[in-house]
């Protein structure tokens, strides 16, 4: 898709063998971000895969960068209005109304959506 060229950030969920073929789609100085591991953790991970390229890893927390309760009912706030207001899309890949609630959160479980999902509180 690239040419070659590569990509310059790979947000990594998946984990597992998953993870090394996220790095190989790097180009030189990418960012590799592993933000989750769904499908198994991230074993023997080797250095110097980074170096071939200079790649850049990190693995964020939450709480690392929003420190408290009221710091991330801000920022979930602003989202929120980012999104009233169109400036920021999201396509809901499932739409669930709140009485449908255990069958959203077994879905996730069961992981059958995969990017967003909306509950409808009505």
């Amino acid at each position: 898709i690239t040419g070659g060229y590569g990509v310059n950030v790979v947000y990594d969920i998946l984990g597992g063998e998953h993870f090394a073929k996220s790095i190989s789609c790097l180009t030189a100085f990418g960012l590799m971000v592993s933000c989750g591991e769904i499908i198994a953790p991230v074993d023997n991970f080797d250095i110097e895969l980074l170096s071939a390229r200079s790649l850049f890893l990190t693995k964020p927390r939450l709480e690392n960068y929003k420190h408290d309760q009221r710091e991330l009912l801000m920022s979930a706030c602003e989202v929120m209005c980012l999104a009233h207001d169109k400036i920021i899309k999201s396509l809901p890949q499932k739409i669930y109304y709140f009485d449908e609630l255990p069958i959203a959160h077994a879905d996730i479980e069961e992981h059958k959506n995969f990017g967003s999902s909306v509950v409808i509180f009505k």
